[in-house]
């Protein structure tokens, strides 16, 4: 049901702020997360119609309300993460595969970035930062995806276990951030004077 709530990128960048933090549609727009929509910033009620949308969904919940203006505005909290997997990411076109691609990668670098400007990207000697291109075969494709996709899961589940570790000893924790990808790119271009 996640994956039919999220087709539209707006609610997966929702989703992907609510779960870090409750807000509501009109503080959503005022710190800016909505900016970088299709070169255009989307107002409070087009943020708060998607809000209600993932609300109805199950995605996120009311957890308080104020006046604001003469009118209520809701702080909403997330409550699923929006992870396109196997058959729910096959459903999609490719239009949305692409709005929605661009969405996630644009979060993770936000938040590199904040780590980054914040200096906590490089606080700790055993974070991990790698990539490097690969020369596939259909085989080496598939036994790659597999790999991250057992990473993806472990991940989850250690995230799950600290959680409850965290909550039963009453402690905040440290927030963190794990990027996985992997994704067919273009071909090199040659140097001009190899053409």
């Amino acid at each position: 049901m996640v994956g039919e709530a999220v087709r539209h990128p707006l609610r997966v960048r929702i989703l992907e702020v609510l779960n870090e933090r409750p807000m509501a549609p009109v503080d959503f727009v005022k710190a800016g997360y909505a900016d970088f929509f299709f070169g255009y910033r989307p107002d409070v009620h087009h943020v708060a119609y998607h809000f209600r949308e993932l609300a109805e969904y199950g995605c996120i919940e009311e957890v308080a309300w104020r006046k604001s203006r003469g009118s209520v505005a809701k702080t909403y909290r997330g409550l699923a993460r929006a992870e396109f997997l196997g058959d729910d990411w096959a459903e999609l076109s490719a239009i949305e595969k692409r709005a929605i691609s661009r969405t996630v990668v644009q979060g993770l670098v936000a938040r590199v970035d904040g780590a980054l400007m914040e200096e906590t990207f490089n606080s700790r000697d055993d974070r991990q930062l790698s990539w490097f291109a690969l020369q596939l075969d259909e085989r080496g494709w598939d036994e790659a995806t597999e790999v991250l996709a057992d990473a993806f899961y472990a991940i989850r589940r250690i995230k799950d276990e600290a959680a409850t570790r965290l909550d039963d000893a009453g402690e905040k924790g440290m927030t963190a951030t794990a990027g996985i990808l992997m994704f067919e790119s273009p071909e090199p271009t040659p140097p001009a004077s190899a053409q």
